[in-house]
């Protein structure tokens, strides 16, 4: 231009400056900004709002707010986009703090919002769970008297619509009518949504018909929320009715479409089916996606059908794709629940092939299932496998071990990892105690020895809980119905009936309500005791408080019954060989006519 004699402008500067910002070139745009203000060029806020831009689209958003400050130090006022699009900027990097802190610099400056101001900071709010901030912003801005579109509206509706709150999401659209804003479709499709999510369908159909009605055509995303709402309810052929509608319209079905429809074959346990669909659409050669797979997976798991949904998961994997971090997670804890747990042990190795490492949730859900089928020196190279991996082990990690350990009599084990978690600053919680408090005892009872020493292990197992128990509470940790339940076992299986209910009235004082298994317990302890009355009499508490009793506590009824009749038929027997001992003793009344003395004074003597 300089050339052939034409001298660029201002606005040709500009232009070149947005030009560099929207190529994603924010910081050249910047220095030649800098080159042509020394330079004497008069520039607007157009420029440095081209730099702003380009910043904030990279979600650099401190640099561009140092240039907001660099404009204002040049005598240039940042305007509404200015300041809209930091602000924008920061509700997308999801720091709210200065989202806000900007928001009120600007009012404080004069520099009145706009919708679009509004509806970045509304989002924010209603992601982070401020509703009433957020609705308080929106109130303030609508009693200014400032303009409110429609997008900023259905900002507010569809939070109402997630919180549930239909009455203000309606109440809401009817004010946006009375203010000549018309709805569109969005704002249709999140009342449509709202209604849906609490399977409330025939309204949410009264309203997709009104639409139509209003002129307003629904599109493929309010077709997927009505076809979502109806297979939530395993309204399978309802969806399919809409999927026809659909086609009727022109609409062509996306795969979020067909997931909703596979999602309510599972729901409404037609499996099979599903995954026929499913098949179908491959053959049509569609792609479905993760997600379609997902539905898929979940509706196996939820019926614990673990093998049929590991080959769906294999299914994916071989698409080089892999469901969610939690999908995965479901599907394991169905492996280990069905016991397959080698399959279980698959989904990791697949998932850390593809780049995917599991997490603490995975690899405790994993050890847990391998130390309920006692194989400890498997779970045992599972842990180490954590720990190398770089993920930290939690405390479920750690309780779950020495549950393991306890349950296959370990004890020096589990008492070394307990001593491992808190030399790690992991704070054990009242299972980890409780886990433990039940291995001593255990231990004390299922080893064969004799009497002598049986009462001795007893002793010895009391003495380590009481001393584990006291550091529980000196820890602040707080017993509850299970730690209780565990130790008042303990107590009525040592011979300690006393105890045993000191810690039943300690627990009741501290408002616990024992269950079926507490009392099971206690009754055991009476009748191990002989105590047939009170056992019989906690029986009939258990009943009043409405706690019933289970296959347990009527078994250790009737053995305690039969044990009582036993002793009391023994007794009988054993006075009545007592009487015939004393009768033998007897001389007949001829002998004693003989000797003088007379019967009736030798048998009171005798008696």
């Amino acid at each position: 231009m300089k050339t052939i004699g034409i001298s660029p402008d201002a606005f040709t500067y500009n232009t070149l400056i947005d030009g560099m910002c929207s190529a994603g070139n924010p910081e050249s745009g910047y220095e030649l900004l800098k080159v042509l203000r020394n330079g004497g060029v008069l520039l607007n806020s157009f420029s440095y709002n081209a730099v702003i831009r380009g910043l904030s689209t990279q979600l650099k958003m401190e640099e561009a707010e140092l240039i907001l400050n660099d404009m204002e130090s040049h005598g240039i006022s940042p305007d509404i986009c200015s300041y809209s699009t930091i602000i924008g900027g920061y509700c997308r990097k999801r720091d709210l703090k200065r989202a806000l802190s900007l928001h009120d610099k600007m009012m404080l400056r004069g520099v009145k919002p706009n919708c679009v101001v509004i509806s970045s900071l509304l989002q924010s709010l209603f992601r982070a769970g401020l509703m009433a901030e957020a609705l308080d912003i929106f109130h303030r801005f609508r009693n200014s008297g400032l303009f409110v579109d429609k997008v900023l509206y259905n900002v507010v509706i569809d939070a109402y619509c997630k919180q549930g709150n239909m009455e203000a999401a309606v109440a809401l659209m009817n004010e946006m009518k009375g203010k000549r804003v018309t709805p569109d479709v969005v704002n249709y499709t999140s009342i449509i949504s709202g209604y849906c999510r609490l399977g409330e369908l025939g309204d949410a159909w009264e309203v997709f018909t009104s639409m139509t009605q209003m002129g307003v055509v629904p599109d493929v995303v309010t077709y997927n929320k009505l076809a979502n709402g109806f297979c939530k309810k395993g309204l399978v052929e309802q969806a399919f009715k809409l999927l026809d509608h659909m086609l009727e319209q022109g609409l062509s079905p996306n795969m979020a479409t067909y997931t909703n429809v596979i999602d309510g074959l599972c729901i409404g346990g037609r499996l099979a089916d599903a995954e026929a669909f499913l098949n179908a659409l491959i053959d049509k050669g569609l792609n479905p996606c993760v997600t379609t797979f997902a539905a898929m997976i979940s509706g196996y798991c939820d019926e614990g059908q673990g093998a049929e949904a590991y080959e769906i998961f294999l299914r994916l994997v071989q698409r080089r794709a892999l469901p969610s971090h939690n999908m995965c997670s479901k599907l394991i804890k169905v492996l280990c629940k069905n016991r397959d747990v080698e399959k279980a042990l698959m989904v990791i190795e697949l998932m850390m092939d593809m780049g995917c490492m599991p997490d603490e949730i995975i690899y405790n859900i994993l050890i847990a299932a391998l130390a309920r089928m006692g194989h400890m020196n498997k779970a045992w190279v599972l842990y180490e496998r954590l720990v190398e991996s770089g993920v930290c082990p939690d405390v479920i990690t750690y309780t779950t071990l020495i549950n393991g350990y306890c349950k296959v009599n370990c004890l020096r084990e589990a008492c070394n990892l307990f001593k491992e978690m808190k030399e790690k600053g992991l704070r054990p919680d009242v299972i980890t105690y409780t886990v433990l408090l039940d291995g001593f005892f255990k231990e004390s009872l299922q080893r064969r020895c004799k009497l002598q020493e049986l009462k001795k292990r007893k002793r010895g197992a009391i003495a380590k809980a009481s001393v584990l128990f006291d550091e529980m509470k000196e820890m602040g940790i707080k017993p509850d119905v299970i730690c209780y339940t565990v130790l008042i076992d303990a107590r009525c299986k040592t011979d300690c009936l006393y105890d045993a209910l000191v810690l039943f009235e300690e627990m009741m004082d501290r408002g616990l309500m024992p269950d079926v298994v507490t009392y099971t317990a206690l009754v055991s302890g009476y009748f191990n005791q002989g105590v047939v009355d009170k056992a019989v009499d906690l029986v009939d508490e258990m009943l009043v408080k409405g706690v019933q009793p289970d296959k347990v506590t009527h078994s250790v009824l009737e053995c305690g019954i039969w044990k009582a009749r036993k002793a009391c038929q023994q007794e009988e027997r054993n006075e009545k060989k007592k009487k015939q001992t004393c009768l033998k003793r007897i001389p007949s009344p001829n002998s004693l006519g003989n000797s003088g003395i007379a019967p009736q004074e030798y048998l009171i003597a005798s008696l």
